[in-house]
Order: structure tokens, then sequence, then C-alpha cells
């Protein structure tokens, strides 16, 4: 099994280095062309070793970090929103009143 393992790697890396990997940049270089808003990504590692760094804990931990940042992140722009709401609304009654 961990033999297997080995070979698979292997022949990512082998798959990697021939430029096997060429597709991600073909993609890259055409799907502006076709797809409005495209973001262009292609792979940091190979396949194999990306997978392996998403399933790590690390990678885990730094996501569950992310999302709470995110969170945090709209829960301010929550705040804010209202608080522009309310101040827009003041504003309003001040100018009804005055004219």
């Amino acid at each position: 099994m961990e033999a297997e393992k080995i070979r698979e790697k292997r022949r990512d890396r082998e798959a990697w280095n021939e430029g096997v990997y060429t597709l991600f940049a073909v993609r890259n270089a055409v799907a502006p062309m076709f797809v409005k808003g495209f973001t262009p990504n292609y792979p940091e590692r190979p396949l194999i070793e990306q997978t392996e760094w998403e399933n790590s804990e690390e990678y885990k931990q730094q996501q569950i970090e992310l999302v709470f940042k995110q969170m945090e992140m709209l829960k301010t722009n929550f705040e804010l929103n209202k608080a522009n709401e309310r101040l827009r609304e003041e504003q309003q009654k001040k100018a009804e009143s005055e004219g």
C-alpha cells in the first residue's frame, strides 16, 4: 500500500515535470476569452501533494481561521451598514423638518 502511494507520487511528479499540467496553462489563457470574470489559477504543487496539503491539520486550521475572519468582516460590514442607514434616516428626517 505504501509502495503504491510512493509510485503514484512519483508518477504525479513526473507528469508535473513533463508538462501534463499544461492544460491548466492553456485553460488560463483561453478561458478569459469565453468566460466573463474568469480568474486564472494554476496548481501551486503537484495535485497529489496539493490534496495531501488540503487534508493536513495545518490547512484545516487555516481554513477555520479564515472562516472566522470572514464572519467577523461580515458582522462589521453589517454593523457599519446599519449605522449608515440610521444616519441617512436621521439626515432625511432633519431635511424634511427644515424643508
